[in-house]
């Protein structure tokens, strides 16, 4: 994870005080991610101009299919463009787009692209990115370049506070991987500004059939973002950190159908970090009023309090990333390096998680936590004792607060490491019909601070903990946590322990109930692009399983499983049970 120094490093202190501040975004709250999609981002019916770029030969006119991200198997009429304009490297294009334009990116190798705000874009006026020719044949190797040559950013594709940008079927390939000499750039893609120097939130963008590999840090980052949707994609063998990292106060994303793997650290990384926010805010001189930074939560709720009133809600990073839909994704082998998870959430609230699978990652499996804050390290230790403590003044403000989660997968073999933890603050969650198991370690791990109004049931599990204290206020991954008092235990709407829950399940009984058992990497990677390994796991159920078949929750399940097919009975696990 970022240190607080590096992340300030380069902040601006500038103040941008008297700027017509922006309406608050609305976000559409939904459990379908579809509805999400159609209510959230509206793409155009037709473009405006087709810019082209090409290492060869051009083409005066091109055909092209209308994207329908509901349906992007789908194969309908394609519609003749005539080519407006030409260009040779992705920054001619992107400095020339405007809002509804079609940039089509011919097969061959790139520089990328830095693209900054166009006001000309909105709804129904997006640009659009897009690569023809063969999977995975338009390769982005580089960062752009000024007219100087030097560098402009970072990162390879770099979104800065820019709005209504599809990016699709780019092939974004980066210099190292795990255990490798570091090389090349931090990351693929870069969604996000600085908004100490820009007052702006980058919003509305698609990442849509990305491939993007083998960075020093991340394949995805973004910071201070809201309206993201990031599907149908494959992110991956990140040398230092994560596959793909959301963070800094973004909000109202949608993650589905993806794959996360091979990274040192993380699979999915979201976490909010309100310690980097706040104190990114603090550098700004509107914020001089709330006074210096202080380690605390008063200053903290000060200080969102204040910029509240200043920009409005969700116009600002705040640490808190509210309205996810995290779903239908596939996240193995990753955290060999850095103990990073498979999946790693802070910060994340009032969102869906579901119908994920993840299996052979080499640290935790799903914690929800509060990137153990600055502001907050007084509630955390020694943290409740008794139930009087329980109250929300008492309780972290920034850790993953009502969440649903529901019918995932998760499948773990890591000693004094749980499978699903909910800690420091992150309290209030539901979760219904999933499967998580660690062989050696804790399977299910809630600690005081987070028991208040949880609601487990209905899970499978090889055993479930009510621990006093989280792994970060003692010694870190004890496997004998002190138990979690009687009377604090009694503040959960339901425990496992009490609520159709089946424990006692190991991987070799689980191994018995589905179609086809093992570990084998869920890729295979040829060439320069990826494809399905035939041999991977199957972990759909029987269809005779008693363990898993109609043994769930049906009030609290998916329309449809990880394959995207309908769920006919109430299956626990990612997956429905296998037709004969």
């Amino acid at each position: 994870m970022r240190t607080f120094a590096a992340s300030i490093l380069f902040l601006a202190t500038i103040s941008i005080a008297g700027a017509q501040p922006l309406p608050s975004p609305h976000f559409y709250t939904t459990q379908n991610s579809d509805d999400w999609v159609s209510h959230s981002i509206q793409l155009q019916t037709r473009y405006t101009r087709v810019l082209l770029v090409t290492t060869g030969s051009a083409l005066t006119a091109i055909d092209v299919v209308p994207m329908d991200l509901n349906n992007p198997k789908a194969t309908g009429t394609p519609t003749r463009y005539p080519v407006d304009k030409v260009f040779s490297t992705l920054q001619a294009a992107a400095d020339a787009a405007e809002g509804g334009d079609l940039v089509a990116i011919l097969p061959g190798t790139y520089n990328g692209m830095f693209v900054r705000e166009k006001v000309s874009c909105g709804d129904g006026k997006y640009i659009h990115f897009k690569a023809m020719g063969a999977p995975g044949s338009v390769i982005v190797t580089n960062c752009a370049a000024d007219a100087a040559g030097a560098p402009l950013s970072h990162h390879m594709i770099h979104l800065f506070a820019a709005h209504h940008i599809v990016l699709d079927g780019l092939h974004v390939a980066g210099q190292t991987g795990p255990g490798l000499p570091q090389a090349g750039l931090a990351s693929g893609i870069l969604i996000g500004a600085s908004f100490v120097s820009t007052g702006k939130m980058t919003h509305h963008i698609v990442l849509n059939n990305i491939y993007s590999h083998n960075h020093q840090y991340w394949g995805m980052h973004s910071t201070d973002s809201y309206t993201v949707l990031m599907q149908d994609s494959v992110y991956g063998r990140s040398c230092r950190e994560h596959s793909a990292y959301v963070s800094d106060g973004s909000d109202d994303y949608v993650i589905r159908r993806n794959v996360f793997f091979g990274s040192t650290g993380c699979g999915l990384q979201c976490n909010i970090d309100a310690d980097t926010c706040l104190r990114k805010m603090s550098q700004m001189k509107e914020f001089v009023s709330v006074g210096p930074l202080q380690p605390n939560r008063q200053w903290a709720k000060a200080i969102l309090k204040f910029a509240a009133e200043q920009y409005g809600p969700h116009n600002f990073p705040d640490g808190i990333g509210e309205n996810f839909i995290i779903e239908e994704n596939v996240v193995y082998g990753n955290g060999r390096g850095s103990g990073g998870g498979g999946f790693n959430f802070a910060g994340l609230v009032d969102s869906l998680i579901q119908n994920n699978l993840l299996y052979d990652n080499h640290a935790h499996g799903f914690a929800m936590w509060n990137n153990y804050s600055v502001f907050e390290r007084e509630l955390q230790k020694p943290g409740p004792a008794t139930a009087a403590d329980v109250t929300p003044e008492a309780l972290p403000l920034f850790g993953c607060r009502n969440n649903l989660i529901r019918n995932n997968t998760v499948l773990l073999d890591v000693p004094d490491r749980y499978a699903l933890g909910a800690i420091n603050g992150s309290y209030g969650c539901t979760l219904r019909n999933n499967v998580i198991i660690n062989q050696t370690g804790l399977s299910i791990e809630f600690t005081a601070d987070s028991i208040w109004q949880t609601d487990s049931g209905y899970n499978i599990a090889r055993g479930a903990a009510l621990n006093r204290y989280s792994m970060y206020s003692t010694v870190p991954y004890s496997p004998n946590p002190p138990p979690m008092p009687e009377e604090i235990a009694a503040l959960a709407k339901n425990l496992d322990r009490n609520n159709h829950s089946i424990l006692g399940v190991d991987l070799p009984a689980f191994a018995q109930e589905v179609v086809r058992y093992n570990l084998n990497p869920w890729l295979m990677l040829e060439g320069h692009y990826w494809r399905l390994n035939p041999e991977r796991p199957d972990f759909r159920p029987c269809a005779g399983s008693k363990l898993l078949v109609s043994s769930g929750d049906p009030t609290q399940l998916p329309l449809t499983d990880l394959e995207g097919r309908k769920r006919i009975s109430a299956d626990i696990g990612c997956y429905r049970f296998a037709e004969k």
